[in-house]
């Protein structure tokens, strides 16, 4: 009988160990960010939509493109049951209407931290040439650099406004683990 009770017991306490860890998985924090895209420009088609996400995953993408008067978004959440906030950059190529050529690339960057007791929301946005292309090196430069091409900020601050040859990308982000970016282009 002594070895059944300490077999009863000993399945007790993996039960309970298994029903924590559920809890703890199913009370894991939510960190995302929602993006709001309006094109104010009267010459550019947003075209080719780009992504590169660090711990993070898309949730609902962005549209192949955004016409002139047009808006788009996409909605971006961290790896589900980690520790980590997460980061990304998204590119649009900018299409003249009237030319039919793709001029520049318009970038967005975004990192919402896992604690932000701890560290801020940050954004930036920019003009890159087209060719430069969305993946860890845009990302990296956009998250350390700084250059004339683009603006970063933290979502605690001031909208941020960058102005390119041919448009300007203005935009704000809200500081919290459910965070809203708005971008709006025009045309200089």
């Amino acid at each position: 009988m002594e070895i059944m009770e300490v077999i009863n017991v000993a399945a007790d306490v993996v039960m309970a160990s298994i029903t924590v860890a559920q809890a703890i998985i199913n009370s894991a924090p939510s960190r995302e960010c929602n993006i709001e895209i309006t094109n104010f420009s009267d010459r550019y088609v947003l075209k080719n939509p780009g992504m590169f996400l660090c711990r993070g995953v898309c949730v609902k993408p962005l549209p192949t493109r955004i016409l002139p008067s047009g808006c788009g978004g996409a909605f971006f959440a961290k790896t589900p049951r980690t520790r980590f906030g997460f980061s990304g950059v998204t590119t649009y190529d900018l299409l003249n209407s009237s030319t039919g050529k793709i001029t520049e690339q318009m970038a967005l960057f975004l990192k919402v931290p896992y604690d932000l007791n701890f560290k801020a929301n940050v954004y930036a946005v920019g003009v890159f040439d087209v060719c430069k292309g969305c993946n860890v090196n845009l990302h990296e430069e956009m998250a350390n650099k700084t250059d004339v091409t683009f603006i970063r900020g933290n979502a605690k601050g001031p909208s941020l406004t960058h102005k390119s040859k041919d448009v300007t990308i203005s935009a704000t982000m809200s500081e919290s683990y459910s965070s809203v970016i708005k971008v709006n282009l025009s045309d200089n």
